[in-house]
């Protein structure tokens, strides 16, 4: 499913309390500065948007440890941003950033598993 969301409300900033936030499958081109507000945010899908890299800020979210970005078309630098990133919360976080088909060896079935990052 696809939504249509471009952006987000600068207000998301004032939950002081979400730990997860799911805005998967949207329109998104950039994570909003308001984000960088939700100080106890845990876990972020940002999968399936147009994001071609992520803010610095994003590793100063103490609190996060779970991040999906699946399905953007991240540039060179915004690969380098993942990096980064992993590298500031010093591999404190996990990052899911593309699929890889693995076969169901009893039944012969193909089946999606996220690749998680390990760097």
């Amino acid at each position: 499913m696809v939504n249509h969301l471009t952006e987000l409300p600068e207000w998301i900033g004032d939950l002081k309390e979400l730990r997860w936030l799911n805005v998967s499958n949207n329109q998104l081109s950039a994570v909003p500065t308001s984000v960088q507000q939700l100080k106890k945010l845990e876990w972020l899908h940002l999968g399936g948007n147009h994001l071609t890299d992520l803010p610095e800020w994003i590793g100063d979210l103490k609190e996060l440890t779970w991040l999906n970005v699946r399905h953007n078309p991240f540039t060179v630098d915004g690969m380098r941003s993942l990096l980064e990133l992993k590298d500031k919360k010093k591999g404190k976080v996990d990052i899911y950033f593309s699929e890889i088909e693995v076969r169901v060896k009893e039944h012969n079935l193909p089946m999606k598993e996220p690749l998680k990052m390990d760097l």
